[in-house]
């Protein structure tokens, strides 16, 4: 006996999979992804259940990208993400988007033709051997590419259409799972804004006050160094010097972090200030072993208004943190990439290291003034960092795993 899944014909075995059990996980299923909110978690139940039902590992989900033209791998069930894509342009996705049904690319395929030389490459690696849109409001937003299937199967009608119908169930639980991570960063950025805004205004009073009678601590102390001690104890008036200076550069930092002021923009070459500015960090020594490697298009001029001085010191902060968070040797890469798509369209620079990381119970603090994991650090170089990209209608993103490394997302929009 033969049946389709997923447009896929199997030949039923001896022994089939019992007809019950496929039902309920097939209902389990799609209480699930009415009932699972966080995306990964959804993402997880999804693959495991479609695992169960289809009896193949290969089983991977592409999603569209809202910065680019392409879609790109989201998950796996074997969690190994493949490192390809596929142009929103091509001709099997423009074929899915119109037809909204699925693709079957056995040998004898009759819609070998839509696809690319490279494109045939990359979905015989991933041993694909259907294709499953994920179409919501006419918009198809991702799809399933499913691998060749065990021979096993299930029998009646009305189960596989269940099956077939959940796709739409699938494509709008992942759609709302997205909506709502969105909403929530938006959120978390607002907050973190007002909190900023808030401590701005705290700052300058405070650097203000501390300000004034530090100036006079360190001319008193200069004075009694000079005049008064001997030779042999002026080193201790030094400590107190220094210790003085390190104050009044923190009380610098309150004050530029409570200005604020507006950035000077002009016409630049972001490509052009990365590079400047990689230059000068690979420049200084600093006891490590570090390769840095910069990824951009040559042939590219990244071209937008921003004050360069002030992304200059968003990159050389955000660069050194890399440093320090490496140990006696490590990599970092810098990608400078651009964007398109719903939000607009500007660029994104990347800095990625394989450092120490961050704990996840500090990541949600690095943006708070003052706060810092090192015992020489002010803990205002990020939060500054953040008030200058955001003066430039753009944001900061860091996504870390401890032990493994930190990568801190800028986004520059055009306008």
């Amino acid at each position: 006996m033969i049946l389709k899944i997923f447009n896929i014909e199997i030949q039923i075995h001896k022994h089939p999979f019992p007809q019950d059990s496929f039902r309920q996980i097939l209902l389990d299923l799609n209480a699930s992804i009415k009932l699972i909110e966080d995306f990964e978690s959804l993402i997880g139940s999804i693959l495991s259940r479609l695992h169960e039902i289809l009896d193949t590992d290969d089983i991977y989900l592409f999603w569209k990208d809202p910065d680019s033209k392409q879609y790109k791998p989201a998950a796996s069930y074997d969690g190994k993400i493949p490192e390809c894509s596929f142009d929103r342009d091509s001709k099997f996705i423009r074929w899915l988007s119109i037809n909204e049904r699925s693709l079957e690319i056995g040998k004898e395929s009759i819609y070998d033709s839509l696809y690319t030389v490279n494109e045939r490459i990359i979905l015989k690696s991933l041993n694909v051997w259907s294709i499953h849109p994920l179409i919501n409001e006419n918009n198809l937003r991702g799809f399933i590419l499913i691998g060749e299937l065990s021979q096993r199967s299930h029998s009646r009608k009305d189960t596989i259409r269940l099956f077939e119908d959940l796709l739409d169930n699938i494509t709008l639980a992942i759609d709302n799972a997205l909506y709502r991570e969105e909403k929530q960063k938006t959120l978390v950025n607002m907050l973190r804004a007002d909190r900023l805004a808030a401590l701005g205004k705290l700052a300058a009073g405070a650097a203000h006050e501390i300000r004034n009678p530090l100036a006079g601590i360190k001319s008193s102390v200069q004075y009694i160094r000079k005049f008064i001690l001997p030779e042999e104890k002026r080193k201790y008036v030094d400590l107190v010097v220094d210790e003085v200076n390190r104050i009044d550069q923190i009380v610098s930092g309150l004050m530029f972090f409570s200005k604020q002021t507006e950035p000077r923009k002009k016409e630049i070459d972001l490509s052009t200030i990365v590079t400047e500015v990689l230059t000068l960090i690979q420049s200084a020594k600093y006891g490590k072993e570090i390769m840095f490697e910069l990824i951009k298009n040559p042939q590219k001029k990244y071209r937008l208004r921003a004050d360069p001085y002030l992304l200059k010191q968003v990159l050389v902060n955000v660069i050194l943190n890399s440093i320090d968070s490496l140990d006696k040797k490590g990599n970092i890469m810098i990608r400078v990439d651009e964007y398109s798509g719903d939000r607009g369209n500007g660029y994104i620079v990347s800095v990625e290291d394989d450092g120490q990381g961050i704990a996840p119970e500090d990541l949600d603090n690095i943006f708070i003034p003052f706060f810092t994991t090192k015992t020489s650090g002010t803990g205002l170089g990020l939060p500054i960092s953040y008030g200058i990209i955001q003066q430039h209608g753009g944001k900061i993103d860091i996504s870390s795993v401890p032990n493994q490394g930190t990568k801190v997302m800028i986004e520059l929009p055009l306008k």
